[in-house]
């Protein structure tokens, strides 16, 4: 069981299955070059991988933000449905924690839905606090 970044346009099709339990209407055409259009905007894709099977995926990036100076943000963090409640996630935070640290982080961030309170469930037992509401407006 190892944790690797997606960066061949292979790794990142396999990655597809997960983000798309997280991402309902998330569409496989276009997917590889979406995430490499990311890439451009320092977007880091890692997935954990178990007898050749990818069963948690993290998307996320460095900022340098005002108010908290250098972080991680986590864009997307996903354990399929069939790997849940094993470790996964909690393998994948402490590995990002270890990221964050050696990228000289101060802090790793993210948002997470509200409907999604078993995830909230295990943020808060790895010590992440609740610090803010997060506001989004549909442009037409």
């Amino acid at each position: 069981m190892s944790i690797k970044f997606a960066e061949k346009d292979y790794e990142i099709k396999k990655c597809f299955a997960a983000l798309k339990e997280l991402y309902p209407d998330l569409k496989e055409n276009g997917f590889v070059e979406r995430i490499k259009n990311q890439f451009l905007e320092g977007y880091k894709l890692a997935y954990l991988e178990k007898d050749d099977q990818i069963v948690t995926v993290a998307g996320f990036r460095l900022l340098d933000t005002q108010h908290w100076g250098k972080i991680l943000y986590l864009d997307d963090l996903v354990t399929l449905s069939a790997y849940r409640w094993q470790g996964y996630g909690g393998k994948m935070l402490k590995w990002l924690e270890k990221e964050a640290r050696h990228d000289g982080c101060q802090e790793l961030h993210l948002s997470s839905s509200f409907h999604r309170h078993q995830a909230h469930a295990v943020y808060l037992k790895y010590g992440y606090r609740l610090i803010s509401h997060y506001f989004a407006k549909k442009l037409d």
